[in-house]
């Protein structure tokens, strides 16, 4: 019974454990007391981390109390601040302005002063999120988990295996019928229960182990998000115009030293025309080697010349949009909800004064 027992909490352990990495945040569900009665916890979570300077884990809390209760304004501003204090500003731009469109009247005495602080942050940049002390001590636990884990599987197999072992052992006795019989078995069921013995107890220790971990983990919730900086589509055509530009580049400079190996053969065939002419031979210009040799590098130096400057143009262009068109932050792992996608634009609109006209490119990213 004993041995059942430890088997089914093994199980239910290893189960439980792959739970816990779901979103720590629950569900919003159909009783709306509930719901807020589950959002009065995080909310006041949230505070808590808030004055002890835990920005981020204050952001989560307040982001679970909107999932679960979207209506709650006070959640909203106190969620959008926690994200200014991270220095996610696109984030929080997009909270504030929910804010100020809100027409329920809760957040007007707070409108004055975030209109003045969308003015401060308008056109700020993002800033890496500050790393979690949490993290390296989740991934180090984890790792133990799953080394745990592995050994009480392990520990089964070998039970399993000696029992087996044992029960050949025994029929080779019974076959071979010579010296003590119950002398010899009961020897080989003492070392048996012996070696049980050592396994249930370091399975029991081992089970004990598993339980702290999991009791950890359901209070910590779920691994920490992890983000990766990903090109956007526009700097993925920067860098595919830049590459084109420096093929460009090549074929710019293998014109180059044709059109002067041609060079050196006018130079040599003008000299050979000049040599006849002296000797009272005929050369004609329409005719002759040189004139054609003339023609070839003129168009090679052409050709050279169009290809050094499609070769900038492209380079330009291409580093252009490389710098314009950035990176997006894309959540790989973790609970929190990935940030939104940021987004580059651009407008090219006309600009007209008394003594100047032209037009103004405006870009955002």
């Amino acid at each position: 019974m004993k041995l059942k027992t430890l088997l089914f909490f093994t199980i239910l352990l290893t189960t439980h454990s792959a739970l816990a990495a779901k979103l720590h945040c629950p569900a919003a569900g159909n009783d709306d007391e509930e719901n807020r009665k589950i959002a009065r916890r995080y909310f006041q979570m949230g505070k808590t981390y808030s004055e002890k300077g835990d920005h981020r884990k204050s952001a989560e809390s307040y982001e679970c109390v909107l999932k679960l209760v979207p209506y709650s304004m006070a959640a909203r501003i106190q969620f959008a601040k926690a994200l200014d204090s991270l220095s996610q500003f696109t984030r929080a731009r997009e909270q504030y302005e929910l804010i100020l469109n809100d027409v329920s009247g809760d957040a007007d005495a707070y409108k004055p002063d975030i209109r003045a602080r969308l003015t401060q942050i308008k056109g700020l940049s993002d800033k890496p999120l500050p790393k979690d002390d949490d993290e390296e001590a989740d991934s180090v636990a984890a790792a133990e988990l799953k080394k745990q884990q592995d050994r009480v599987k392990q520990l089964e197999l070998e039970r399993d295996q000696g029992k087996k072992e044992l029960e050949r052992r025994l029929k080779e006795l019974e076959m071979a019928g010579t010296g003590n019989l119950d002398a010899q078995r009961k020897a080989l069921v003492d070392e048996f229960k012996r070696k049980e013995a050592e396994k249930m107890k370091e399975l029991e220790l081992r089970l004990q182990r598993l339980q702290e971990l999991e009791e950890r983990f359901s209070k910590t919730g779920p691994p920490k998000p992890q983000y990766k900086e990903v090109s956007t589509r526009l700097r993925k055509i920067g860098i595919g115009l830049v590459a084109g530009g420096l093929l460009l580049g090549v074929a710019t400079a293998g014109a180059g030293i044709y059109s002067y190996l041609e060079q050196g053969k006018f130079t040599d065939t003008t000299y050979d025309d000049k040599n006849k002419w002296k000797d009272d031979e005929l050369v004609l210009w329409s005719t002759s080697k040189s004139k054609s040799l003339y023609d070839s590098i003129n168009t090679i130096n052409g050709v050279t010349i169009a290809l050094g400057v499609v070769t900038g143009i492209v380079l330009s262009a291409g580093a252009t949009l490389y710098f314009v068109g950035g990176t997006d932050r894309v959540l790989v792992s973790g609970s929190v909800t990935p940030e939104p996608t940021k987004t580059t634009s651009w407008q090219l609109m006309p600009n007209l004064g008394p003594d100047t006209a032209g037009f103004v490119l405006q870009t955002s990213w």
